[in-house]
């Protein structure tokens, strides 16, 4: 160890140069100051009490014991609010859900197999959705009513909408499509009174007089351009017609009477097939008066 001065103290920085060991009880006659300090490391053991403030700068790995928070918080399944009776899937499938909570959004899900509780009030965007069926009630408020039920005022319903077409045409592609109903200008809706045969009124009528006996005998023909027909019984006694050469003046096929002097009109635009007449049995041949109409 080197010596320097004779009979002085050692300065800070001469005992710094070389280590000292010290044995016995070394009284120190001031404390060192914070640069002192600071100047070298010191060796410390043991325990040692601080009063105020102390900086420290920490390296490696610190322990940390406390209350602190993060970005992203760990969650187990035991802490939601909904229980899961089936796991999500990869897929973001979620095959059920059985309420606990509430489940106040779901972003992204597949697959939903049945919901049970009714949706939340306010505006709900559930995207399409396929119907199996509709049971639309019967009651005043309902859009369905049911079969002969009485109307009552205030009922609602959906009306059936027509179609105002001031030139008479088809508005449906073909056979079988369905159409709404035509009105005209003026309102009322279109319908079609049927002329049956070739259609139109009558613009031709043909009297004819036809011997008729006590057997069936043609009075007129098949034809379908015929629009009506009159018949007068010009004999004395009654006379049967029918549409079958199989009529009598008696029994199951008796015809329809026409009495003598009176006439018959055939049902106008509905038949033009064959018509046949017979007088009663006791009577002779005798004379009937038709006109057809075509």
């Amino acid at each position: 160890m080197p010596i320097f001065g004779g009979g002085r103290g050692l300065t800070d920085a001469e005992l710094r140069l070389t280590p000292v060991p010290v044995t016995g009880t070394v009284a120190a006659t001031g404390g060192l100051t914070d640069a002192q300090l600071r100047a070298g490391a010191v060796a410390v053991s043991g325990a040692v009490t601080v009063s105020g403030t102390v900086t420290a700068t920490p390296t490696g790995t610190q322990a940390v014991s406390g209350t602190f928070w993060q970005a992203t918080q760990p969650v187990s399944a035991a802490n939601l609010d909904v229980a899961l009776s089936t796991r999500l899937k990869p897929a973001d499938t979620l095959a059920a859900v059985t309420a606990v909570g509430t489940v106040t959004t779901v972003t992204t899900v597949a697959e939903v197999t049945a919901i049970t509780n009714a949706l939340p009030a306010g505006t709900n965007n559930i995207g399409d959705v396929d119907i199996a069926s509709i049971i639309p009630g019967t009651g005043a408020t309902n859009l369905g009513k049911a079969e002969d039920a009485a109307h009552t005022s205030g009922d609602v319903g959906v009306m059936m909408l027509g179609v105002r077409t001031d030139t008479r045409a088809s508005l449906g592609g073909t056979t079988g499509d369905y159409v709404p109903p035509q009105m005209n200008s003026s309102g009322d809706m279109r319908v079609e009174v049927s002329s049956y045969g070739s259609g139109g009124h009558a613009t031709t009528g043909v009297a004819v007089g036809v011997t008729v006996t006590n057997t069936a005998t043609l009075i007129l023909a098949a034809n379908t351009a015929r629009k009506a027909f009159i018949l007068t019984n010009n004999g004395a006694n009654n006379l049967y017609v029918s549409g079958t050469s199989a009529v009598t003046s008696s029994g199951a096929a008796m015809g329809l009477i026409v009495k003598p002097g009176g006439s018959y009109d055939g049902p106008p635009c509905i038949y033009d097939g064959t018509i046949y007449g017979i007088y009663e049995v006791s009577a002779s041949s005798q004379n009937v008066s038709v006109i057809e109409y075509t």
